[in-house]
């Protein structure tokens, strides 16, 4: 899922001042060191480059947001 879909969904489900606290890339070095990945980039014949971008492309962020409560 896309960063910015994800941020949206989050504000659908009724979140508000949502935002990112952190945000981190996985090491290349984490997927030329894991067998699955290792076996698609061999499949795939990805150069360095492809294997870089894709590898900076996956992110793990943090995010804090409030829901208000519901008043009946």
């Amino acid at each position: 899922m896309l960063k910015h879909d994800y941020l949206a969904t989050i504000e659908r489900a009724g979140f508000q001042e949502v935002r990112i606290m952190d945000e981190a890339s996985f090491g290349l070095d984490c997927m030329v060191n894991d067998p699955t990945a290792k076996s698609v980039i061999e499949s795939q014949n990805l150069t360095p480059e492809e294997v870089t971008g894709i590898a900076k492309s996956v992110v793990s962020i943090k995010i804090c947001g409030v829901k208000p409560s519901e008043t009946a």
